[in-house]
């Protein structure tokens, strides 16, 4: 399963048993992490980073396989326009894990998508593209690094 944080929120995706190459449901493994531009300095003094903590559970423990931070500036690549959750061309992307842990070494890869939507019922003056610009600069000169936590696609 996957631990995923951002902003002092977790979310976990379902565990998939008796399998080393999962894929997750969307209707499971799609989370929402709401970002409001007023607290985004006051949290991190930037938007952060987007960590994704893998786990292999079975029936007796629980094996971390590795871990990835995802840092505001690599949310969307950069000839990408597509930043909307919807948008045809915002495509998923593929993550090598690093191991925070010392006698842990990290195994495989994740595959994860990435996008705004506008909360239900909202609308807003600024376009998905102006709102990540905006967060892109927030986030300028925050440490981001992967920070190894307990267990915690993005949407």
């Amino acid at each position: 399963y996957v631990s995923v944080s951002l902003l002092h929120t977790k979310q976990t995706t379902p565990i998939i048993k008796r399998s080393l190459n999962p894929v997750f449901p969307a209707k499971e493994a799609t989370f929402e992490f709401p970002i409001y531009l007023s607290v985004v300095e006051r949290l991190l003094g930037g938007v952060g980073v987007v960590e994704l903590v893998v786990w292999d559970k079975d029936m007796f423990s629980r094996d971390y396989l590795g871990e990835v931070g995802v840092g505001v500036e690599r949310w969307f690549k950069r000839s990408e326009e597509a930043f909307g959750w919807d948008e045809p061309g915002n495509k998923p992307f593929v993550l090598s894990l690093e191991s925070t842990r010392a006698n842990t070494a990290a195994t495989g890869t994740i595959k994860i998508k990435m996008g705004f939507v506008h909360p239900p019922g909202g609308t807003s003056l600024l376009d998905f593209n102006e709102i990540y610009r905006m967060l892109v600069r927030r986030s300028r000169g925050v440490g981001l690094s992967v920070v190894s936590a307990p267990p915690v696609s993005f949407y």
